[in-house]
Formats: C-alpha cells, structure tokens, sequence
C-alpha cells in the first residue's frame, strides 16, 4: 500500500517517459490544409516529433482520382514548411492526401489527413504511392 505522497511505479514510468520526450522518439509530421489564398491551396507541415522526418513525400489524389506524388525532403524536428498543391481551387471531396517519412534507422512511417496513421513496412513502404494505397484500403 502507498501512502501519502508516494507514486505508484507506472505513475513514475509515465512522469520519465513524459520529462525525456515521451515514447515518440522518432518524426511524428503533421499537416493542415491552407486554403487561405483560393486560388493557390497549399499543406502545412509540423515534424512534432524528436526525430528528424527523413525524405519526406506526399501523394495528393486529383478530382479524376489520379495520384500527384510530391517530395518534401528531410524536415527537422520542430520545423515546419508549406508546399503546394495541384488540386487548385477543386479540391476532390473527400480530400484524399497521405505523407510519409523514415527515421534516422530506416524505418517507414505514413499518415493520413483523415488521421490514420501506420508504420509500413514491405512492399507498402517501397512507394509512395503503396504508402496512399496503405493508408486508404
């Protein structure tokens, strides 16, 4: 039994793992749609991760449901950093958009704007157009 001001072991697993960064040791990149300019809709991108997003990439779906893939590069951890979109003023509806990065080990991660998010692996993470496909059976 504790008594007072003692903490139970998960609370004290939990308190380290919050002041050291938590369990996301890796990028964890998340995007917002800027639909400011009418004519000119672009993304947003946040790595709020503690990794850096290595050779970052999206895949947008046209309103013909074709796929645009485009390359971000390598974002820093708590950087930033807008790009465009092909879709213009008619984006497709649903707005279909999937990114997706590796770590510093290698390792391939994708999200969704809909907020799914999932760590590829083979033949899923070989493309970025596997990674839209992934996310979106």
């Amino acid at each position: 039994m504790l008594g007072p001001q003692q903490m139970p072991p998960q609370g004290a697993k939990a308190l380290v793992a919050g002041l050291l960064g938590g369990r996301c040791r890796g990028p964890e990149v998340s995007a917002v749609l800027d639909e400011s300019q009418h004519d000119l809709p672009s993304i947003e991108f946040l790595n709020e991760g503690s990794g850096t997003a290595v050779h970052l990439q999206y895949v947008e779906e046209s309103s013909a449901g074709a796929l645009v893939v485009h390359t971000v590069g390598d974002l820093a951890p708590g950087a930033t950093l807008s790009a465009g979109l092909t879709g213009g003023p008619g984006l497709s509806d649903p707005f279909r958009l999937v990114w997706s990065c590796e770590d510093v080990k290698g390792r391939t991660r994708g999200w969704s704007y809909d907020g799914r998010s999932k760590r590829l692996r083979g033949a899923n993470a070989a493309t970025t157009e596997a990674a839209f496909r992934a996310m979106y059976r």
